[in-house]
């Protein structure tokens, strides 16, 4: 139950028990609490009629047991720090999914709520139109004056009194931001997390 006075926002849960919350939060148990109220209306006066919710998480596991038959295979929760000087071996979800699609109309403006729920990695977010003939691989080879600029409207649960105008985002572990979007120009966008090497823990 929430006080009469708690602010809409976009919140999240998280364990704290005592020598469980990195296990627990390595295993994704982690994720998004959204308060509706004042804001919400003020969004849908302007237009803004869809929600997406997006979680970054990078889930620690370490196979024990491939599934061979009828025999299932055992997964555990990863080690401290394992796999952790590599990018490539680590993997992102995006609210669970791999790789998520998001259909938007042109020129609809819609709100992501951008959840880093990293336990060790920083969150990157831009968006880059796909070109013709352009591998999937577009990460490496768009510079950032291509990247498609967004609205920082809200972190943490506190709403902004101005939007603030970005292409390109660093998070982490446990921010939050409600991003308004709006693409003028059909076709199919990326929503990468990447150029950040120089700055990312251990350099993953």
């Amino acid at each position: 139950r929430l006080p009469e006075d708690q602010p809409a926002g976009t919140y999240w849960y998280h364990p704290h028990r005592h020598n469980s919350v990195a296990i627990q939060a390595w295993g994704a148990m982690a994720g998004l609490l959204i308060v509706k109220g004042k804001f919400d209306e003020e969004l849908a006066g302007h237009g803004v009629a869809r929600d997406f919710p997006f979680v970054v998480h990078d889930p620690h596991t370490r196979i024990e047991r491939y599934p061979k038959g009828a025999v299932s295979g055992i997964a555990k929760v990863g080690r401290f720090l394992d796999n952790q000087n590599n990018s490539v071996d680590v993997t992102f979800l995006v609210t669970g999914r791999y790789r998520p699609t998001f259909t938007i109309k042109r020129n609809e403006i819609v709100r992501f709520r951008h959840l880093t729920a990293t336990v060790e990695n920083l969150s990157g977010f831009r968006i880059v139109k796909k070109k013709d003939g352009d591998p999937k691989t577009v990460s490496r080879a768009s510079p950032e004056s291509e990247n498609k600029p967004f609205y920082i409207v809200a972190s943490d649960g506190i709403a902004y009194e101005k939007p603030v105008r970005q292409s390109f985002m660093v998070c982490a572990g446990g921010e939050r931001h409600d991003l308004l979007l709006q693409i003028d120009e059909p076709g199919d966008y990326y929503v990468l997390s990447d150029k950040l090497d120089h700055i990312q823990f251990f350099g993953t």
